[in-house]
């Protein structure tokens, strides 16, 4: 029987008040694709999830930051900062937005680094049309850098 692997969930580390984080539904289904599933402490607590409701599967628990992302596959809706991902391993994988067109030194970095990476914003459909996406987000972000530059230019 082929060796599963470990995967670890993250929390975003960026913007005060970003809120994201999968649900105990998801975590529970993917506790049965890998040996081991590794939250970062407090996953889910910002959302109001008690931390039991994720950890009925007995191969799921929480583990510090730097537990997370020593996992064989580490998985974080946003770009995880530049320390959190130095303390990836050689071989592991990243799935994250990467948001490699945009941003290709990231690509490098990685593959310097010997990780893999799976861009959630690449993954399309038949007719190539993106299947994982925020739409209001996004919104929010173009306005919010357009107000931004007319207030310069104002």
């Amino acid at each position: 029987m082929p060796t599963k692997l470990t995967l670890g969930l993250g929390k975003i580390h960026a913007e005060a008040g970003e809120i994201r984080a999968f649900l105990p539904a998801f975590v529970s289904k993917m506790s049965r694709a890998f040996d081991q599933v590794v939250l970062e402490e407090g996953y889910g607590a910002e959302l109001g999830i008690a931390p039991e409701t994720y950890s009925k599967s007995e191969n799921v628990h929480f583990g510090e930051v730097d537990e997370v992302y020593q996992q064989d596959v580490v998985l974080v809706l946003r770009y995880p900062p530049q320390d959190l991902l130095e303390k990836m391993p050689q071989g592991s994988c990243l799935i994250s937005m990467c948001h490699f067109p945009t941003r290709p030194k990231r690509r490098e970095h990685l593959k310097s680094r010997g990780i893999e990476a799976i861009s959630l914003d690449s993954i399309t459909d038949d007719n190539g049309q993106r299947m994982v996406e925020n739409l209001s987000a996004v919104a929010w972000n173009g306005c919010e850098i357009a107000f931004k530059v007319l207030h310069n230019i104002w």
